[in-house]
């Protein structure tokens, strides 16, 4: 729901502080102290605009929305590797094991919980490893320039964004950040073909929503509600277990909480043992090896290679006004 479209309803003479606050932050950032509409808007083409001039109306607390689809609901309480309700399914790549809407994703940003069923900024992860990708650095360059093969690599604007929000040492110039940014930001972009091989920069599948040929489109992982999805990051990783340093790379176990969302070996119940040993790339290039990505063994310990194929873990990003409802595992 829109600021116009509110407007417009006589049914519900206001919105709540939490609402009106997702709904600016599809525009740009608030910025300011005090309450919201004494703060400022900065939108993402630079524009600064008073809050109090784009609502003239009313802010109701939580308990006075009179109603409708906004109607207050007990608080979420969402945690970091809860499992939500989201309506993508898959088949592990390593233990065949057929993930359904239930327990096939989990809570990675919690985000803010809006008081009516809904959370801004909740991002959730994929339990396992739906898709493979077979990274090799000799290459990752020509996919720059190179739409026949997926086009999947960052490009210069990609990777001094990709440098700004995460990693703030070492050239941009280089296979491993061309990858680190493609897989954040072009993740749509990757060739994943049905099957159980992969080729140099491409990837695979077994099966997701019940596709079993051909290949995977974006919005396979955004059927379920989504609204953008990327591989996991180290920032997003580390932030979720609580790691001050989000570019650390040390080694993850079930201490960090969450059981098993990281640290994919205490996954036994869902078909992993010691015969498994998955690894799942991170978007996030070594910091001394130029051509080197990272990424994370079934252990909990990380690697860096320049070639090997490893597991996706697709991080999906869900809008402000997605209902969430937890799951029963």
């Amino acid at each position: 729901m829109d600021i116009n479209e509110r407007q417009a309803e006589k049914l519900n003479p206001g919105i709540t502080e939490g609402e009106f606050r997702a709904i600016l932050e599809k525009y740009g950032t608030i910025e300011g102290e005090g309450e919201i509409l004494e703060q400022i808007l900065k939108t993402e083409n630079g524009y600064e605009i008073p809050v109090k001039e784009i609502w003239g109306g009313p802010l109701l607390k939580e308990s006075e929305n009179p109603g409708g689809d906004e109607t207050p609901s007990e608080p979420l309480n969402l945690k970091v590797g809860d499992y939500i309700r989201y309506n993508v399914t898959y088949t592990d790549i390593y233990t065949g094991y057929e993930f359904t809407a239930e327990n096939g994703w989990r809570v990675l940003n919690p985000g803010t919980d809006n008081g009516n069923g809904t959370v801004t900024g909740l991002k959730i992860i994929s339990t396992e490893i739906p898709a493979g990708l077979c990274y090799d650095a000799d290459f990752i360059k020509n996919r720059e320039n190179n739409g026949l093969f997926g086009n999947w690599a960052g490009n210069v604007e990609q990777r001094e964004k990709y440098a700004n929000d995460y990693y703030t040492s070492g050239s941009i110039d280089n296979e491993n950040m061309y990858a680190s940014a493609g897989l954040r930001y072009n993740f749509g972009k990757i060739k994943f073909s049905q099957g159980v091989k992969a080729k140099a920069n491409e990837g695979y599948y077994t099966k997701v929503n019940e596709k079993i040929s051909g290949e995977l489109a974006e919005g396979e992982f955004l059927q379920g509600g989504g609204e953008e999805v990327h591989n996991l990051t180290l920032a997003e990783l580390n932030q979720a277990r609580g790691v001050n340093d989000l570019s650390s790379i040390k080694s993850v176990s079930l201490k960090d909480g969450a059981d098993g969302l990281f640290y994919l070996r205490g996954l036994e119940k869902y078909g992993y043992d010691s015969s498994s040993k998955p690894y799942y790339w991170l978007a996030f290039p070594d910091n001394i090896r130029a051509t080197h990505l990272e990424c994370m063994q079934y252990i909990g310990e990380t690697l860096a290679t320049n070639y090997r194929t490893c597991g996706i873990r697709p991080v999906v990003s869900l809008p402000s006004d997605f209902k969430v409802e937890e799951s029963g595992e």
